[in-house]
């Protein structure tokens, strides 16, 4: 609504004609009857005339009012309003205000993010082990995008990635497994934000780096079965005296676990001296088959054992050093895979 004093200098010429018309009515009142008020009639009605048509030619100069609305929006425009560090000028010269500061507000609910559940290992088949697990069910704001399967040879190896599966994955089969050896599992979850989320997106919540990897408990151990048998049929302990240069020797039958057809390959007899490696490539016609064992002929030796029937028998006794430094000892009474003596 306009002000009074801009009310009244826009109309202006109005105000002063209704002013001049109430004098003129006031005149004729006071002075009705009067010869004298007759005798002016003329008179006061050209004087009429020539303030109505002042009226209707006069310009007035009208006195321009500042718009305040458009004062204020400039104001209030981001780079008009100085920095904080000038405080002092800012609260003088421009505005009066209340400096407040805002505290960030925490979000209500946090992202959640939990390691695989209910990990099992199955080592019922020859020459592989099969992993499952299920997925943790509290997980919240947050997606799985990887399973890591890790594998640890004993209790005092390193853990070592396997596999990277996908997060539609919750089984995995390790078949790169060595004999005579035992194994630990872990599977790890890796995860990211939901950025799909319209709670995350509101919050702006974010998930701790410490947070992408979540690592299950290990499983295990898990022995691997033979897939390498060696039994010695003949051992000839060395005989110094006889000659100084003399070694250990032994005929010994090597059992070999074929992966590809699932069963032993045909049992094969290899002579070696004291050092010599057991096992090696056989060579049938245009076919070569692996008999290699990765093992040394240590030594040998003869003690007393009991026969099939109880009696007392001289056993032959063989030692061997695994490629891992440890070494065992076979005999000649020991069962072949499939065999019984």
């Amino acid at each position: 609504m306009a002000e009074p004093k801009e009310l009244a200098l826009e109309h202006f010429e109005k105000v002063l004609l209704a002013v001049a018309v109430a004098v003129v009515g006031y005149t004729l009142a006071t002075s009705a009857g009067t010869p004298e008020a007759i005798k002016d009639t003329a008179s006061i009605d050209k004087d009429r005339k020539s303030i109505d048509s002042h009226m209707k030619s006069a310009k007035p100069e009208v006195t321009q009012v500042e718009d305040h609305v458009a004062t204020l929006k400039a104001r209030l425009e981001a780079d008009a309003v100085p920095s904080a560090q000038a405080l002092p000028a800012w609260m003088l010269y421009r505005r009066p205000g209340v400096l407040t500061k805002e505290k960030p507000q925490t979000p209500t609910a946090q992202p959640k993010h939990y390691s695989v559940t209910d990990l099992k290992l199955d080592s019922s088949a020859r020459g592989k082990v099969v992993l499952t697990w299920e997925r943790a069910s509290d997980n919240d704001y947050v997606v799985v995008t990887d399973y890591v399967v890790q594998r640890r040879e004993g209790t005092d190896g390193e853990w070592k990635e396997l596999a990277r599966l996908t997060n539609d994955k919750l089984t995995y089969t390790d078949e790169s497994l060595g004999s005579r050896t035992s194994y630990f599992y872990r599977v790890s979850s890796i995860a990211e934000i939901d950025r799909m989320s319209k709670r995350v997106q509101l919050d702006k919540m974010t998930l701790d780096p410490s947070e992408t990897e979540k690592i299950s408990n290990e499983a295990g151990p898990v022995t691997t079965e033979r897939d390498v048998y060696l039994i010695p049929q003949n051992v000839t302990v060395k005989d110094l005296i006889a000659n100084a240069n003399a070694k250990d020797e032994a005929y010994v039958y090597v059992y070999k676990f074929d992966a590809e057809s699932g069963a032993f390959l045909p049992k094969k007899g290899f002579r070696v001296l004291e050092g010599d490696p057991i096992g090696g490539q056989v060579k049938s016609g245009r076919k070569v088959t692996d008999y290699s064992t990765g093992a040394t002929f240590v030594r040998c030796r003869h003690e007393t054992g009991k026969g099939k029937f109880g009696q007392e028998v001289q056993v032959g006794v063989i030692t061997i050093r695994w490629q891992d430094g440890t070494e065992e000892e076979a005999r000649t009474t020991d069962d072949a895979p499939g065999e019984k003596k």
